[in-house]
């Protein structure tokens, strides 16, 4: 039996899926397991999925965007659809600033 780390092959997933939908962005992202607690009981295991894109105004921040998939072991479709929608919402945060105030 081989030992599998599973936040290496999440990263790799979440790298895979960026480099397709990027656009030509730079996207940072790091991936984070967490458990959370239910009346002092671990409830299961998730991973959060984090994400930053340069502001489009200048001197500003990066965008971030936090996403989560709450399995143990997510699928690449799991992933795939959180890297999806966190790049959309990212582009949706940008397009906003950018939008004229009234």
């Amino acid at each position: 039996m081989a030992a599998i780390d599973t936040s290496a092959r999440i990263r790799a997933s979440v790298a895979d899926a960026i480099g397709k939908q990027c656009m030509g962005d730079d996207i940072g992202f790091d991936v984070a397991p967490m458990v959370p607690v239910v009346n002092g009981q671990p409830a299961g295991v998730l991973y959060r999925l984090f994400f930053t894109k340069r502001s489009p105004l200048l001197g500003q921040g990066p965008l971030m965007n936090i996403s989560q998939v709450a399995a143990a072991d997510p699928s690449d479709a799991q992933i795939l659809e959180a890297v999806t929608t966190a790049l959309r919402e990212l582009r949706e945060l940008a397009a906003k600033l950018l939008a004229p105030q009234n």
